[in-house]
């Protein structure tokens, strides 16, 4: 993923909304989010996510606990084929209870296993951004308030894409429901050159794969899942909210 806008206790029925879009090589199978489980060794843990056909794991989900995680990549430093796969990592952070014991998993020698991320945890109540490149490596807390990631460092001034969305996020509606559209709009934007800057990607065997909104709820069962399988220029957003809410139905 590439793009991901967090809005944190901005609406005090939903405390942690996010949106994005995954770029990705156009031949790399995946699964649209749905419910699975991850064996950990204490017990199994649910989550609502996609799924990466070739290494197994995810750019964003959540877990049954209403823990939510995602990375985008940093093309900073180099890149190395024999690393670990961020996705992976991702999945590790939603076996987690809470943003402190993802924090507690994920120090600078761990995140050295990977490609340069910007990875994000959020909850109800706390929030996180995780950022690693090959000479650098920071944990910042969230504040309230909307946050935009990228490629690049998440606190870099100098990104066109993070200066753009924000400037386009600046008036939002009062109500949560009402964000999906003028949302749905910026993560179609194509650009011309660096501004605005291509939020939705179109190049050779790469680009915007899909793209996801989460509205997540402090009553859980009013939180909503929308998600377009294709570029969000092309492509509808489908509800995916009863798969959603099933997350957090009782266990049978």
């Amino acid at each position: 993923m590439c793009t991901a806008i967090v809005l944190l206790g901005v609406f005090p029925s939903h405390p942690v909304v996010v949106a994005g879009n995954r770029d990705e090589w156009l031949e790399r199978p995946a699964l649209a989010p749905h419910i699975w489980t991850v064996e950990t060794e204490n017990r199994p843990v649910r989550i609502f996510a996609g799924r990466d056909q070739r290494e197994g794991g995810t750019w964003f989900g959540i877990n049954e606990r209403g823990l939510v995680v995602g990375v985008t990549n940093r093309y900073t430093g180099s890149r190395d084929e024999g690393r670990a796969s961020r996705g992976q990592l991702v999945l590790r952070c939603l076996e987690q209870d809470s943003v402190e014991a993802v924090l507690a998993i994920v120090p600078p020698d761990e995140a050295a296993r990977y490609n340069p991320f910007n990875l994000f945890c959020l909850s109800d109540t706390a929030g996180v951004v995780i950022t690693h490149d090959d000479h650098h490596f920071q944990a910042l807390p969230l504040d309230r308030g909307v946050h935009v990631l990228t490629n690049r460092a998440p606190d870099d001034p100098d990104d066109p894409k993070r200066q753009w969305l924000r400037s386009r996020l600046e008036d939002l509606p009062p109500e949560p429901d009402a964000i999906v559209e003028p949302i749905s709009r910026v993560l179609a934007v194509h650009g011309e050159g660096d501004f605005p800057p291509p939020v939705c990607v179109h190049l050779p065997g790469y680009g915007t794969v899909s793209s996801f909104m989460l509205l997540l709820a402090s009553r859980k069962e009013q939180s909503r899942y929308l998600y377009a399988d294709g570029s969000p220029c092309q492509t509808d957003f489908n509800e995916l909210t009863p798969d959603l809410l099933e997350l957090f139905s009782p266990k049978p």
